[in-house]
């Protein structure tokens, strides 16, 4: 056979097969590359009689189902084909006998990607479809591991019975460690200032403005009253009712001494993880999953082991509650990592423009958590073709795809969701970084004093580092510290007055900060935890990390003190 009958065979399988692969019509298209070739009756005769041998070849199977109807129908059509009786097919329809052939016929297929990938059609592109069936894996790519994905679960009620009884919803702090954690005396001493308080909302919500007040009140009062084990030094997480907390360590981890503020706190799933792998998403999948089992968990907040929060804990609950999105970069912009897509992870619902970049340390809201939860497909993409590896021997990446950073933004955008991030956030913990490093610096003891923790709550930047709305962090502060009242005013002699204030008064957090604003802090190291903690336990230094009476309780100085005042003239630290 001669090469232009050759070639001419190879291009009506290719205008034959192509629509099938493609979804669309590509006759127009092909018509630049056969024109300059010689006139072919055969050529003709092929793309019209359907009964061709080649065309059977195509279509041979139970894998490809048509109407016969005419060519111009086939976009119609359904169809499918798999890549060996694709590549069959070609190599009947032209089985070059030089080296010239061969050259030919392969420039010739490459146009035909070529023009298919410019076309873009509604359906998996041929570039797509070719690549999946050569999907095998690339050179330093690590073994995929396909991770237990297990079915969303909501319990009956809270395993707070206190906080159920009054209808508090609670922010899940969600620490993804690799262990012990570094600040373990100073978040006890956070949480103690959680303990003995609830929500102004609440009680309006529940004791005062609802049906049934006097019953309600009995039935919380004996719900939250406190029982054998509640003055134990490690059950002061237990003592309060705004937050829950969860902790994901390495399955080699052996878990907390009976002592630790932390015990009990593991979740029942955990893997292995390291900097860059996809794990790190299977990880917090499943400090999600157990999270989401609280019904009162309404807002979900992703920490580290060297995370340290920038406010009290009642400004941070207010601030929280009081948004209304997720602190997730869902929007389209330069900053996006676009050479990190992979045209494989392409489905039925996931496309290019949908591919999105967005800090690990984030906060979610409980439907955005119920939607990760949900997802499989998009996942499972992420887990087979975002990963990362560095080649030693030439000093360059295999490949650099962080999971961490664009799977759960670019799963709202998927889900047609990407209004309900936001777009100017750069998460929701404050790092600073030095030249090009791949981590932020650590926070040494030596740098470690109030006027970091004043740099970090003002600092705002967006997603293209610019300032924004300025944070006014002491107005939100003292805002949210009004907006609390003692749980035994609630329930005792007290609650009548206090439903009547609030009757006059509604409790409302009306000055809540931008969600640029930063809430966390890292990376504080484990060297830094005693100085961590004094910083914490200045009372009166200006940035109230604590709530006083518990600052003064602990041992905590009085830095707006006289003798505060006169050593603050000397020197950085008030106290």
């Amino acid at each position: 056979m001669r090469l232009r009958d050759r070639l001419s065979n190879f291009l009506g399988f290719s205008r034959q097969c192509l629509p099938f692969i493609q979804g669309g019509d590509y006759r127009g298209d092909l018509n630049g590359v056969y024109s300059r070739l010689p006139r072919n009756e055969s050529l003709n005769t092929f793309c019209s009689n359907p009964s061709s041998n080649l065309l059977r070849s195509c279509s041979s199977g139970d894998e490809y189902q048509t109407n016969n109807s005419s060519s111009s129908s086939t976009s119609s059509t359904k169809r499918k084909l798999s890549s060996r009786r694709l590549f069959n097919g070609i190599t009947r329809a032209a089985r070059p006998s030089s080296r010239r052939e061969q050259l030919l016929l392969v420039v010739v297929f490459i146009c035909i990607l070529q023009m298919a990938w410019m076309r873009q059609a509604q359906s998996k592109s041929l570039l797509v479809w070719v690549r999946d069936s050569l999907d095998r894996p690339e050179p330093g790519q690590p073994p995929v591991r396909t991770a237990y994905l297990p079915a969303t679960e909501v319990l009956p009620s809270s395993p707070d019975p206190c906080a159920q009884a009054l209808g508090i919803k609670k922010v899940a702090l969600m620490f993804l460690t690799t262990g012990d954690l570094y600040h373990e005396q100073t978040w006890r001493l956070w949480f103690k200032s959680a303990v003995n308080v609830i929500p102004a909302q609440s009680m309006a919500t529940s004791l005062c403005h609802a049906e049934g007040a006097s019953a309600k009140l009995m039935e919380a009062t004996a719900a939250c009253r406190p029982g054998p084990n509640a003055n134990q030094t490690n059950n002061i997480i237990a003592q309060q009712h705004i937050f829950s907390v969860y902790i994901h360590a390495p399955p080699s981890f052996r878990g907390y001494d009976f002592e630790s503020l932390w015990a009990g706190k593991l979740v029942r799933h955990r893997v292995k993880t390291s900097w860059g792998a996809h794990t790190l998403v299977e990880a917090t999948r499943h400090l999600l999953w157990e999270a989401f089992r609280d019904p009162l968990n309404t807002r979900f907040l992703l920490l580290s082991e060297s995370d340290i929060p920038l406010y009290d804990p009642l400004t941070l609950w207010q601030q929280l509650q009081s948004e209304t999105k997720s602190r997730l970069d869902t929007c389209k912009h330069q900053e996006t990592s676009p050479w990190r897509w992979d045209p494989r992870m392409e489905t039925a619902n996931l496309r290019f423009h949908h591919w999105r970049k967005s800090p690990q340390w984030m906060t979610m809201t409980r439907d955005h958590v119920e939607l990760v939860l949900a997802d499989k497909e998009v996942y499972r993409k992420f887990e087979r073709h975002c990963w990362s590896s560095w080649d030693d021997k030439h000093g360059r990446w295999h490949r650099d795809c962080f999971s961490d950073e664009h799977y759960f933004a670019t799963l709202l955008a998927a889900e047609g969701r990407d209004d309900e991030g936001v777009c100017a956030a750069r998460g929701v913990s404050y790092t600073e970084w030095e030249g090009n490093s791949a981590h932020p610096k650590e926070f040494g003891p030596q740098v470690i004093d109030v006027e970091l923790f004043r740099r970090a709550r003002a600092a705002p930047l967006s997603a293209t580092h610019q300032p924004t709305t300025a944070c006014d962090w002491m107005a939100a502060q003292q805002a949210a510290l009004a907006l609390f009242v003692s749980k035994d005013q609630a329930l005792g002699a007290q609650s009548v007055d206090l439903c009547g204030r609030m009757w006059r008064h509604p409790p409302t957090f009306k000055a809540r900060l931008p969600e640029t604003c930063f809430l966390t802090a890292r990376k504080f190291p484990y060297q830094s935890r005693n100085r961590v903690r004094t910083v914490f336990l200045q009372c009166g230094n200006g940035i109230e990390l604590l709530r006083q009476e518990v600052c003064m309780a602990e041992g905590g100085q009085r830095c707006d003190s006289v003798w505060g005042k006169v050593k603050g003239l000397f020197s950085r630290d008030p106290c």
